[in-house]
């Protein structure tokens, strides 16, 4: 019988896949976020014109608060599952913990288990 269990971990590798490319996004996206808003504000200095600084100021601090909502999504995810009394069963560890933490050892275990079945 095909169970939610024989799922994550024969799926396994994907799901690493996917905890990898949400740790690229969580370091690449906020980098590029903050790069763009120094180079708005770099502008709106060198324009000189009082008005375009201050919005470019206001562009930065919401440009950086979106950089750390995108870092921190995961964490946010995991806080709010947790506050509706979701608990990590069984049946999906395997699932959730490649997509949350790919390099962990329960990911590892169930890479390893769906590589030799």
């Amino acid at each position: 019988m095909f169970t939610l269990l024989s799922f994550c971990e024969s799926s396994a590798e994907i799901w690493q896949l996917v905890g990898k490319i949400i740790n690229i996004i969580k370091i690449v996206i906020p980098i590029i976020i903050v790069i763009l808003a120094m180079l708005d504000l770099g502008k709106a200095v060198m324009a000189g014109e009082e008005k375009e600084i201050k919005e470019a100021q206001k562009m930065l601090i919401k440009r950086l608060i979106y950089g750390v909502v995108i870092f921190f999504v995961v964490t946010i995810v995991q806080v709010v599952f947790n506050l509706i009394g979701r608990s990590v069963v069984e049946d999906d560890a395997a699932c959730w913990a490649c997509a949350t933490s790919p390099s962990g050892q329960v990911c590892k275990d169930a890479v390893n288990k769906a590589q030799n079945q």
